[in-house]
């Protein structure tokens, strides 16, 4: 593979697989400050999105990418407008982080091996911390027994 395409278009994948781990990477921030969690979540995919669509060679989306969208975002603000309720502002957040921004990132990637191989490494950097938080007094993971019984 020629060095000048993964400069070029390695951006978007790694941000991809940056976006994958992003959640459990922010765990111990999160626990933390978790007060603050979703403002430093919304702020770190902020980033990430800002850094594709600044890297990004072509800003246009493919129609049926938008079409699926707006229709779905839709039909969440039809359930707004006539069935109110608590849980609606967290579908609308649940969407957005965990529906429209991977399939953002995803229309993104042009060379799936770049992204297996950043998204590869990064979850056994990421594994192998999480096998060593237990003699290390569960800093990172916080508590293994908020998890189960």
């Amino acid at each position: 593979m020629d060095k000048n395409k993964i400069t070029k278009t390695g951006k978007s994948e790694i941000a991809m697989a940056v976006y994958m781990v992003l959640f459990t990477a922010l765990k111990p921030i999160t626990t933390a400050f978790s007060q603050y969690s979703t403002l430093i979540l919304a702020l770190s995919v902020a980033i990430i999105l800002l850094f594709v669509l600044f890297n990004s060679r072509t800003l246009s989306l493919k129609t049926s990418f938008v079409t699926i969208i707006f229709f779905i975002f839709g039909l969440l603000l039809i359930d707004v407008l006539f069935r109110s309720n608590s849980s609606q502002g967290e579908l609308l957040y649940n969407f957005f982080i965990y529906g429209f921004v991977p399939l953002f990132l995803l229309s993104k990637i042009e060379d799936i091996r770049i992204f297996t191989h950043s998204y590869a490494l990064m979850a056994v950097v990421i594994g192998l911390v999480y096998l060593i938080d237990p003699l290390n007094s569960y800093k990172w993971s916080s508590n293994y027994m908020t998890f189960g019984f």
